[in-house]
């Protein structure tokens, strides 16, 4: 078995509008209690980790949740994995994570359970995507499906296999992250290269052409930092700002505009931040989140209210999420919900839970965020 460190996919941001001080709200991050430690979303899933071992909920027809059954889960169900995972990863309808730096995936119906996937090195990272996966194991490999170039192998052929991605200029990747059918990757002072399908420019290369884009190309405007992907749209960070390309058209862009762009342009009144993230899907389900001296702030499309600002509007610039009783540390976001994990360890959940996706034990939708509840001990 190969042997990783410990990997924490963290999102995190600030905003600078002053009628959206949180000074009230800051609390002393220097230590984080224990409980969950990573949180990813996607579609109407979400995956974490806790007390060393990988718990998901919500959509499970595909066996996405990974506990052998295809029931929605209302709260978070124990993936049976064989060690101890070190990240996870939440697909469309699949899942993935580390364990001892192999990496193991299940849903899409054909794996209920975990199964290993074989690698000739060992797996520093993961990112699951619609119907494809991309894991960094010595280089960027990808497989699944590629029917717009999402494996960036220079083809449209499906791999079966974890294959290497066709990189337009060879260089070590750092990291990755997929959305519904493409991909990028960053290294470590450059531009992060992406491949895919660009629809409205979500390659953020200057193309607006939708045609896939099989060989990876940079990123342009300056961004250093891997992107966060989601369906159409992607954000970054740099020198403490938040820039984001791809489709604006819910204001998901968060510049103050309802417009695509395929150019990085900067989120309005963001300074300071750390890290961000985003989530949707392929049919107007774009969102974005950012994390600011632990307050959360979200933009984009607001159905089912998904920026949890107790109400439904969609946003094209940042507002605060209400209602979070302590700093937020990283976020998840999928088609219609978004959550942050806390200081403390919980997990408060917001936005579209028709399938038990925020984990408080409904299946009900909620405008402010509600407590995922924690596995039994």
């Amino acid at each position: 078995m190969w042997r990783v460190g410990w990997l924490v996919l963290a999102s995190c941001g600030r905003i600078g509008f002053a009628e959206l001080s949180v000074a009230d709200a800051v609390i002393d991050t220097s230590e984080t209690a224990q409980g969950f430690s990573q949180l990813e979303a996607h579609a109407d899933q979400t995956c974490a980790l806790y007390a060393g071992s990988a718990y998901c909920w919500g959509s499970n027809g595909a066996s996405q949740i990974g506990d052998g059954t295809t029931m929605d889960a209302v709260v978070p169900t124990r993936v049976a994995l064989p060690g101890i995972p070190t990240a996870i990863t939440q697909g469309e309808t699949h899942a993935c994570a580390i364990v001892d730096g192999d990496a193991y995936c299940w849903g899409s119906v054909t794996d209920p359970i975990p199964t290993l996937i074989t690698t000739p090195a060992p797996v520093t990272d993961i990112s699951a995507g619609g119907s494809f996966t991309c894991l960094l194991a010595d280089v960027v490999r990808c497989w699944g499906v590629n029917d717009v170039g999402q494996c960036g192998t220079g083809n449209m052929a499906p791999p079966a296999q974890p294959t290497p991605v066709a990189f337009a200029m060879a260089y070590p990747a750092t990291s990755i992250d997929v959305g519904n059918d493409h991909g990028c990757a960053d290294a470590s002072d450059r531009a992060p290269q992406c491949w895919g399908h660009n629809d409205f420019g979500s390659m953020g290369t200057g193309s607006t052409t939708p045609a896939a884009v099989l060989v990876p190309g940079d990123v342009i405007g300056g961004v250093t930092t891997q992107p966060r992907i989601a369906g159409w749209h992607a954000c970054a960070l740099d020198a403490g700002t938040v820039w984001c390309w791809g489709e604006g058209q819910m204001g998901e862009l968060g510049n103050g505009l309802q417009a695509n762009s395929a150019t990085p342009v900067l989120v309005a009144g963001l300074t300071n931040v750390t890290a961000v993230q985003v989530g949707g899907g392929p049919v107007d389900h774009d969102a974005s989140c950012a994390i600011a001296d632990g307050a959360v702030f979200c933009w984009g499309r607001g159905e089912n209210g998904r920026l949890g600002n107790a109400m439904t509007t969609s946003m094209s610039t940042p507002v605060a999420v209400l209602g979070l009783p302590a700093a937020a540390t990283s976020l998840g976001l999928g088609f219609g919900h978004a959550c942050a994990l806390l200081v403390d360890g919980d997990i408060w959940c917001w936005g579209r839970g028709d399938r038990g996706q925020l984990g408080d034990g409904n299946q009900a939708s909620s405008l402010t965020p509600v407590k995922v509840v924690r596995p039994a001990s």
